[in-house]
């Protein structure tokens, strides 16, 4: 049990790697001359994950993703369900597919509202604010001069990549 574990940390982390480094979640496009290279406009850490007995199947995640400013991610779902917590700065997202619970940071000791977005709904997360997903086809960008920084809190497929890229935000060639 182990090793699958460490075998699927391991495909997790990679899959994230290769999505962050292959181009997919910069914001801007690449020169035609290639230049000195530079880190990506979207950046994500995993901070722990593991194959929990009571989902079989699935993986329980924590990871942190830095949007710099103009950063963004193109279209894209993740297999299963999951929290984001905007720690700091804010986040524009827009759903394309499927409804997104959103729970704004209380004000005072008072709980702030809570709101639904639905296809073509699009809204600024702020620090404190967050949300749950299922399966929900979106995009998220930092349309700020700051760097934001959002917590992710998931249960996926294990058999699947965390972040599956929607055929309408693959980048053109």
């Amino acid at each position: 049990m182990k090793r699958y574990h460490m075998v699927s940390t391991f495909v997790i982390a990679f899959a994230l790697a290769t999505l962050l480094g292959g181009g997919y979640l910069t914001g801007r496009a690449q020169d035609a001359t290639p230049a000195a290279v530079t880190a990506p406009l979207v950046s994500g850490q995993v901070l722990g994950s593991g194959l929990p007995d009571a989902a079989p199947g699935e993986a329980l995640g924590l990871r942190r993703t830095i949007f710099e400013p103009d950063g963004s991610v193109p279209l894209h779902m993740h297999p299963g369900a999951l929290v984001l917590y905007v720690e700091s700065g804010e986040l524009t997202y827009t759903v394309l597919e499927g409804n997104v619970q959103i729970q704004r940071v209380a004000t005072a000791g008072t709980p702030g509202p809570t709101e639904e977005l639905g296809p073509g709904d699009e809204t600024v997360l702020r620090a404190g604010d967050w949300l749950f997903e299922q399966g929900v086809v979106h995009t998220a960008k930092n349309l700020t001069s700051g760097q934001t920084s959002v917590l992710v809190a998931s249960l996926t497929a294990s058999d699947m990549p965390f972040t599956v890229v929607h055929e309408m935000g693959t980048p053109a060639a």
